[in-house]
């Protein structure tokens, strides 16, 4: 045991070394780096030597585990094999931390995984996808990061002739081309999809997997910032009929959810009523309490209160709170909320919801839904004039146009530039007390919109509100 000791405590004053004359140099550097040249660093020893102390130690301890591996196989615990048998493993783990913990995941961990041909496994990739399963309500980048490693890997086993299955490509492409819809990149999503309809043509299922991208595609199409709204009900169409042959219910009944929630946007509610009260019913025959069936409520709530039917609104949004509650989804549970605040109101109950009204706008602003908060801000004072035409609400309007107009400063997309134009109207309006319900309600419906459709400048509505 002694050449052990002697060699373990090389290998700890090497790794100090290593940290104090390579790692302290740069770090250092690199963090003064952030402050102005007027500004002199002075470190707190205290601090300092705390820093100093626990990187030795970290780097002490990397640097002896060769020493700790020699030992666990001297000891019959561990074996030399055990681990060079897990390496793959241990560098996608790797690759799972640095894209959690990098300020912007390290794309070079993409190339360390393509680069090493030991990872160019069927295997990596099935664990890759399954990792990013795991972060997709929880972090989208980091499942971007692992379904765009899962591609390349694909696509250097088939350049090197050991392609993976037709299968697995298809899995790649497909969870890859979701994790690119959630980051917002529709147009990469789109080309996504397109790489995978010919390989999904040659998988043993290739009509259920051809509808299952109809099925993505829909709900990428129906996105406001894409707004090919035809296409996404074909295709919604198109992947419901299939995966209904295919018994494959929960993803036949989205198809058709989204073919309602198209229809939603379009304003064409008495196409949208049956549907998704048909969808609302199978969700909760077919999977009972879930954020799909949560989902549903929310959207059958909000087309009864388009149509009228406001006792019936009020019962939906009360379901999908409670359902977005149980699946620990508070913005989306306060969103049902003040759905259910708005049929209740149009009862003639507003003093029931209006604190309801306020709850719920204040957990959607804590979340920092900007867009939807204006929106519900102003079905509140819908609401309140309504109520009272001589309810005084220009503290509201003031605080969402200023909302706005700030968006605006910082943002300054044409969304939001039009937006502010149109919350600017309605200050002018209530500053003149000329403020009437039904200018509320144009303004409202132009952000509404707005925010679900390709952004159109705003206009004055003509007649009795043209200042």
């Amino acid at each position: 045991m002694v050449p052990v000791g002697v060699w373990s405590t090389v290998l700890v004053f090497l790794g100090v070394t290593f940290c104090y004359f390579f790692v302290f140099g740069n770090v250092l550097s690199f963090i003064q780096s952030f402050a102005p040249k007027s500004v002199s660093a002075m470190p707190d020893i205290e601090a300092y030597l705390s820093f100093v102390m626990t990187m030795f130690i970290a780097f002490g301890a990397a640097f002896d585990m060769p020493i700790a591996v020699v030992v666990l196989a001297g000891l019959a615990l561990a074996s030399i094999e055990k681990p060079t048998a897990l390496r793959a493993h241990f560098f996608v783990l790797a690759f799972i931390f640095a894209a959690i913990l990098a300020p912007h995941p390290a794309r070079h961990c993409v190339s360390v995984i393509v680069a090493s041909p030991e990872l160019r496994r069927s295997v990596v990739i099935r664990d890759l996808l399954r990792r990013a399963d795991e972060f997709y309500g929880s972090d989208s980048r980091a499942a971007l990061d692992l379904t765009t490693a899962a591609v390349a890997v694909c696509d250097v086993m088939v350049a090197s002739g050991q392609a993976p299955s037709m299968e697995l490509r298809f899995l790649a492409l497909k969870e890859h081309s979701i994790a690119l819809h959630r980051m917002g990149k529709f147009d990469e999503s789109i080309f996504v999809l397109g790489r995978a309809w010919p390989i999904a043509s040659q998988t043993q299922e290739s009509q259920r997997d051809r509808a299952v991208l109809s099925l993505c595609a829909a709900i990428v199409y129906a996105e406001p910032d894409v707004a090919k709204f035809d296409e996404a009900m074909k295709f919604a169409e198109t992947a419901a009929s299939v995966l209904d042959v295919y018994g494959d219910e929960r993803r036949a009944i989205i198809a058709r959810q989204t073919k309602a929630y198209v229809l939603l946007v379009m304003n064409r509610f008495a196409e949208a009523l049956p549907l998704l009260q048909s969808v609302t019913a199978d969700l909760d025959e077919a999977t009972g309490e879930s954020r799909d069936a949560a989902r549903a409520h929310t959207q059958l709530a909000e087309c009864l209160v388009e149509v009228g039917t406001y006792d019936e609104a009020a019962e939906h949004a009360s379901m999908a709170e409670r359902l977005h509650l149980m699946c620990a989804s508070g913005v989306d549970a306060a969103r049902a909320a003040h759905i259910r605040a708005r049929a209740v109101t149009a009862l003639g109950r507003f003093a029931e919801v209006r604190s309801e009204f306020t709850r719920a706008s204040d957990v959607v602003f804590a979340a920092k839904m900007f867009n939807t908060w204006a929106i519900m801000r102003l079905e509140y004072v819908a609401a309140a004039l309504a109520d009272d035409e001589g309810a005084d609400v220009r503290a509201e309007l003031e605080s969402v146009a200023r909302v706005c107009m700030t968006l605006n400063a910082t943002e300054s997309t044409q969304r939001q530039a039009f937006a502010a134009e149109a919350l600017d109207y309605l200050r002018q309006l209530a500053v003149r007390d000329a403020l009437t319900c039904e200018a509320v309600d144009h303004v409202r419906a132009f952000v509404l919109r707005n925010n679900s459709q390709p952004p159109v400048k705003f206009a004055r509505p003509p007649g009795a509100f043209l200042m």
